[in-house]
């Protein structure tokens, strides 16, 4: 691999940027990409809509997408060789695409295929490294740290996402087209039953051929220039080229310099050979006059007027006026300003200006615009009213539901003992240090879930249920001695339990002396 020919920047990247540099990387290699996928996507399609039984057309498109990681190795070959500046042609890649199947099919295809979006990092692990067994699952595990693995899958998603609304966009157009004039429905056709023999059956599959031929080479040059973004910096790519050009530069400079020296010794042997110029070659005075500059003149009319013009002839071409020179020079050219006409209008503006006679199209849009916007803006406030810093009042369910443990701690009534102080203390005279703080913090969440009906849901962590403790002391739904007191008693928890560091015992017993009137006063 020659990373002097690297036709990219090498540096290395976040992994959103890593993978928005596939997109720019896949349209300068669009044609190529495009019609060898084609030409692989399309007889793949035909060949699964022949061979599928009658009851199965419906969802001949799952075979399809089973099979779409054989397709995205072609990408990844093409985009290989065209970042190292190789010119790959549509049929060398077609005829390079059955190597490409020899490793790693068998687990793409198989337990791979329905769990594993972010297979397109570790597709170049079998097509371009050639690796297999040990080897292979060493290399996957290395390039998909640092949340690598994570950016991948999840654009995998986001692109799943993406065809599955062309797919959908698709048959809603043709369910347009087929309804009624009376009845516009365009999911006619998701409705519609499948009946043996009929075209619509295929529909499914035409849909994800159409979406996924479209989308999928996005996924493969995106998931491919990931693979090269961790390549990078692994390997310190960026370090390495920048070595390769100081010592390239080093070399060139020290051969112009001995080219120099060589050059300095000849012009001084030359010189010293030369012959001595002739004097000739100082006379200055015979070089050619540019042109006559002399304007055209009307014939004198008297002899003085004659004698006048000889006398002035006769001076011009005198050796005082015969000095002239030639400047060549560079001059900026003068910007002519580009005239900007504020009179043009957007699109969308010229839409809602429009007035059709029986349609008013513009009059139906403008407020439905406008309520949509305000009502997705209200919603998203209302959704992530919590990021708000109890701006907005939590909505209370009245048949929520409940944790009954919180980081593997039982937080139910009955689980605790009815003197929490005294069976704390207990448990740490008697060397029983984790069950008497794990006791003191499952008590304190189970008398805020409870009793204070703080919200404390199933799967919340101990920071997720002091961000929710603190907001109820914000809204005035809990004191703040009790909001202090659990703030602390999280606190020693957390470093017990996770760092090993333990509380001293005045520490200890000033919480269990706290605790009645703060927390346990209220039950």
């Amino acid at each position: 691999m020659k990373l002097e020919q690297l036709q990219v920047d090498a540096r290395p990247r976040p992994h959103a940027q890593a993978i928005d540099l596939g997109m720019a990387l896949l349209r300068e290699h669009a044609r190529t990409v495009y019609l060898c996928w084609w030409a692989l996507w399309l007889p793949l399609g035909l060949i699964v809509a022949l061979l599928s039984p009658h009851g199965f057309l419906s969802w001949n498109w799952v075979i399809l997408w089973w099979l779409r990681p054989l397709i995205e190795r072609s990408t990844i070959f093409i985009l290989s060789r065209g970042v190292f500046g190789e010119t790959i042609s549509v049929r060398q890649a077609l005829r390079a695409w059955p190597r490409l199947l020899r490793k790693g099919w068998i687990r793409t295809l198989t337990w791979w295929r329905p769990i594993v979006t972010g297979r397109g990092l570790y597709q170049p692990v079998w097509v371009l490294e050639g690796a297999d067994g040990a080897q292979a699952t060493q290399r996957r595990r290395v390039l998909g740290a640092r949340g690598a693995y994570g950016s991948a899958a999840w654009f995998g998603i986001i692109c799943a996402h993406f065809e599955f609304v062309l797919q959908l966009a698709l048959l809603s157009l043709l369910g347009l087209f087929f309804s009624s004039v009376d009845e516009m429905n365009p999911f006619l056709l998701l409705q519609d039953e499948f009946a043996p023999g009929r075209w619509e059956n295929h529909l499914p599959l035409v849909g994800y051929l159409i979406s996924a031929g479209l989308i999928g080479p996005y996924y493969a040059a995106s998931c491919f220039t990931l693979y090269l973004n961790r390549r990078a910096e692994l390997e310190g790519w960026d370090i390495e080229i920048a070595l390769r050009r100081l010592l390239r530069r080093r070399q060139s400079l020290l051969d112009r310099g001995a080219a120099k020296s060589m050059l300095g010794l000849l012009v001084a042997g030359f010189c010293l050979v030369l012959p001595a110029p002739d004097s000739q070659a100082a006379d200055c005075s015979k070089l050619p006059v540019p042109g006559d500059t002399a304007a055209s003149r009307a014939s004198a009319v008297s002899a003085q007027q004659r004698q006048l013009r000889a006398s002035i002839d006769s001076l011009s071409r005198g050796q005082e006026f015969s000095h002239w020179e030639c400047v060549t020079k560079w001059e900026a050219k003068t910007k002519v300003p580009e005239k900007i006409d504020t009179d043009e209008e957007s699109w969308l503006s010229k839409l809602f200006r429009t007035r059709a006679p029986d349609l008013p199209v513009a009059e139906i849009l403008k407020p439905l615009v406008i309520t949509l916007a305000i009502a997705l803006i209200v919603w998203l406030l209302w959704r992530n009213r919590r990021l708000l810093g109890g701006l907005l009042p939590a909505a209370r369910d009245p048949e929520r539901q409940i944790a009954s443990e919180i980081a593997g701690l039982d937080i139910r009534p009955e689980s605790l003992p009815g003197d929490i102080p005294t069976s704390v203390l207990q448990l740490w005279q008697r060397g029983q240090r984790r069950e008497a703080l794990a006791l003191l913090y499952r008590a304190s969440v189970s008398r805020l879930a409870h009793a204070d009906s703080l919200e404390i849901a199933p799967g919340f962590t101990e920071g997720d249920c002091l961000q929710s403790a603190r907001q109820a002391e914000r809204q005035g739904l809990l004191s703040q001695p009790a909001g202090v007191l659990f703030a602390e008693i999280t606190r020693a928890w957390q470093a017990a339990a996770y760092a090993d560091r333990w509380p001293q015992d005045e520490q200890l017993r000033n919480l269990c002396l706290r605790w009645p009137p703060a927390l346990g006063g209220q039950s």
